[in-house]
Formats: structure tokens, C-alpha cells, sequence
């Protein structure tokens, strides 16, 4: 995970919930099916992980961003104001 969006501890804790809730789901009651609930925990964090991953790796790109792009990323934290957080407002899906 790269620093970007500091989500390495967050990322961390999200997958052992997850993946204690999968295997509780696949516990006992269901034979122990550990590969199953490996599998359900591949399903479910995949998805979100790899969106984690590919905005922090944007989001790097555009904070050591050269000339044009710096333009940017300074107008982008330019709407920054009271209950917004710049930059950060694009990445609700995350934080919110």
C-alpha cells in the first residue's frame, strides 16, 4: 500500500474484520470451509483494495507532479473551505 492516502493500518484492520467475518460465515455451521471463506474475503476486499491502491498511486503522481500538473493539483487544493477538506473531498468513498 503506498502512503498517499495513509490507508496501510486502515487497509490492514478492514481486512482482518473481513476476514474474520468470512470466516466465521464459513465456521463450523458450514463444514469449516476455510478455502471458501478465503475465497468470500478475496471477493469482497479485492475490489476495494485495488481502488485504494490505484488512488494512492494517483494521488502520488499528482502531488510530485511537474509544471502543467501542478497547476492542477494546486487548483484542486484550492477548494478547500469549511466542512471540505481540498483534495480529500474527491476521496469520500474512502474516508466518508
Amino acid at each position: 500500500m503506498l502512503q498517499y492516502l495513509a490507508q496501510g493500518a486502515c487497509q490492514a484492520l478492514e481486512d482482518s474484520v473481513c476476514l474474520a467475518d468470512q470466516l466465521a460465515k464459513h465456521g463450523p455451521h458450514m463444514g469449516n470451509d476455510i478455502d471458501g471463506a478465503f475465497e468470500a474475503y478475496r471477493r469482497v476486499r479485492y475490489p476495494r483494495t485495488a481502488m485504494v491502491q490505484m488512488s494512492a498511486r494517483g494521488f502520488g503522481d499528482l502531488i510530485h507532479a511537474p509544471d502543467a500538473a501542478s497547476r492542477i493539483r494546486s487548483a484542486l487544493a484550492a477548494q478547500s473551505g469549511p466542512g471540505n477538506s481540498g483534495e480529500f473531498f474527491y476521496f469520500d468513498w474512502l474516508y466518508g
